[in-house]
């Protein structure tokens, strides 16, 4: 009765399974790139608290319990660097982009249960990458030639520094000092497997949530307790509760 009225779902299988304190480790460039795959979101603080309840229903489908929810990201860049069509100069910090990270970040870190990790951008590896892998294609092919591009064809692949070692080292330091008793991962990085397996031996369950992406590579699927996640997989499955209220 308690459940129901929490409104949680049961399994056969519930009465075997104990609520867990459950940490959950967020890469923000990955979330931000699958959850736009199916919903356009532009404001910041929409999109905090999108993050925030994505979570809370994470957890809440295994009826655990959050200890902490731990966000990796850089803060945006303010350097000035050259498009690559028009050659003209362009500011990083008057960008949109900028503004909706910066913004993002700073909602993130008011949100409830919320740790946010930074790392940095790498300044001196700034460069330019088609936008389209089609783009490139027509151009290899000669359906299209150089003079037909345009700044628009291309966008910035800036490296991230610093954010991998933060998520292995916090999940390290979750599992050695028994902080949690599970791990939820939301990413779809092989990197992270000496990390996962350390927490393991721990005793700690680690759930992997690739956000319905399709390719998740083997041998990170050979580590993993669970393999779940609350993403819808198209259109159709999306809860007409959780747009706009996800």
């Amino acid at each position: 009765m308690q459940q129901e009225l929490l409104g949680r779902k049961t399994t056969p299988y519930s009465s075997i399974f104990k609520p867990l304190k459950t940490a959950v480790l967020v890469d923000l460039s990955f979330f931000l790139k699958r959850y736009r795959t199916m919903f356009d979101i532009s404001d910041p603080q929409n999109m905090a608290k999108r993050l925030k309840d994505y979570v809370y229903k994470s957890v809440l489908k295994n009826n655990d319990y959050i200890y902490r929810i731990f966000i990796y990201d850089c803060e945006p860049l303010e350097n000035e660097t050259t498009l690559p069509v028009s050659k003209k100069q362009l500011n990083l910090k008057n960008t949109q982009t900028f503004k909706f990270r910066q913004e993002l970040l700073s909602c993130l870190k008011k949100q409830p249960y919320c740790s946010v990790r930074l790392g940095y951008f790498d300044a001196n590896f700034i460069q330019w990458k088609f936008k389209s892998y089609t783009t490139l294609k027509n151009l290899l092919s000669g359906k299209i030639k150089l003079e037909d591009l345009k700044d628009e064809d291309f966008t910035l692949d800036i490296k991230q520094k610093g954010v991998d070692m933060k998520i292995g080292l916090d999940m390290a330091t979750l599992a050695n000092k028994k902080q949690v008793e599970k791990i939820i991962l939301i990413t779809a990085d092989s990197d992270f497997i000496p990390a996962i397996k350390l927490a393991r031996k721990e005793g700690i369950i680690v759930q992997l949530d690739p956000m319905q992406n399709g390719y998740v590579k083997q041998e990170l699927l050979e580590h993993l307790d669970m393999l779940s996640s609350v993403f819808p997989k198209n259109e159709n499955e999306i809860d007409p509760d959780m747009d706009p209220d996800f």
